[in-house]
């Protein structure tokens, strides 16, 4: 088998969701780069009437995988192995399977490749369509140049998270009220980071992009309320250095709640995971992509959560500590 498998088709496509075509049937464009695919808008008929002109975007490419790994791929073409069972990863710390991690790294150029094809498409054309109209489809391969697709194994995580619900009772009336009476206003950092929650799934780089941003907008917004002489200066200057003003400037603040009289840092794994957040963010605005996977930057958006009602505490805020996780609570002062 390894002698007779050189070559292989990859295929992986979206449905654009909520865009609609105004002429022509079908685009081809081919990308250079890596695996130089060929991407394929087309319309295509849905199950129902209402999918009777749906687009559908493809990027196609041909690979030589390695020979260590032909054996399997003709297992999986045999029905002989199942990938969904077999050659699915969940977790996000999941043992490395060279299979999986090859077929992810070719799925995910692909997918960029569709991405970037089609926000082309979309500027050049000045055409409407959702922020994030990218449903997807699974990925798939062929060893007999397209006659027979087979799906691509593929690198899975999952997680979970308990939604936190809207209480009605008098309680929650009293805080929202007292807050109201103080001329309170939810921070325009907190907003952002729904923003960047929302954009997770249709986008990775959007989600740590806006993310960081979040994180960078909650400390000028503290440094300007606990330190108002410097509001012109932090509303005009760039943001200053995330993680150094963490560590070096947010202890000597003259916070308004503290710990024991302690103005903490934010722990040492938080500061370490949003100095890995800066740096991709930074490649991510100049390159265009997203260096960091979307486990990491789930869990960067977690940590930056906990971040805010950190500053939101040291603003003022007592019951914002309550709203921190007991993982960050713990880890303050390290």
């Amino acid at each position: 088998i390894s002698a007779r498998l050189r070559f292989m088709l990859v295929k992986v496509g979206f449905t654009l969701v909520g865009v609609y075509p105004r002429r022509g049937d079908q685009l081809q464009v081919r990308l250079s780069g890596a695996l130089n695919p060929l991407v394929e808008v087309k319309r295509e008929s849905g199950p129902e009437p209402a999918d009777a002109h749906r687009l559908v975007i493809h990027a196609l490419a041909e690979v030589e995988p390695p020979q260590t790994l032909a054996r399997e791929f003709d297992g999986i073409a045999r029905g002989v192995l199942k990938p969904a069972v077999l050659h699915t990863m969940i977790g996000a710390n999941a043992e490395p399977d060279p299979l999986v991690d090859y077929c992810t790294t070719i799925s995910q150029t692909l997918s960029e490749a569709c991405r970037t094809s089609f926000g082309l498409l979309r500027w050049r054309l000045g055409a409407d369509s959702p922020l994030h109209p990218f449903a997807a489809l699974l990925g798939s391969f062929s060893l007999d140049g397209g006659g027979t697709w087979h799906t691509l194994p593929r690198r899975t995580y999952v997680e979970v998270r308990q939604p936190v619900g809207v209480s009605l009772d008098e309680v929650a009336a009293a805080r929202v009220e007292s807050l109201l009476q103080s001329q309170s206003m939810e921070p325009i950092s907190h907003a952002l980071l729904r923003e960047a929650f929302g954009s997770e799934q249709g986008s990775t780089r959007s989600a740590l992009v806006i993310g960081i941003a979040a994180a960078e907008t909650g400390l000028k917004q503290l440094v300007s309320t606990l330190v108002p002489q410097t509001q012109w200066l932090i509303e005009r200057l760039p943001s200053p250095p995330l993680t150094k003003m963490l560590k070096d400037y947010l202890p000597s603040m003259p916070a308004r709640c503290t710990h024991n009289g302690s103005v903490f840092p934010p722990p040492k794994y938080v500061r370490s995971l949003l100095h890995e957040g800066v740096e991709a963010r930074n490649k991510a605005v100049h390159a265009g992509t997203s260096p960091m996977s979307a486990p990491d930057v789930s869990r960067l958006l977690v940590v930056i959560r906990d971040l805010l009602y950190l500053f939101d505490f040291y603003a003022g805020h007592e019951w914002a500590l309550d709203l921190i996780s007991s993982e960050f609570r713990a880890g303050l002062g390290t």
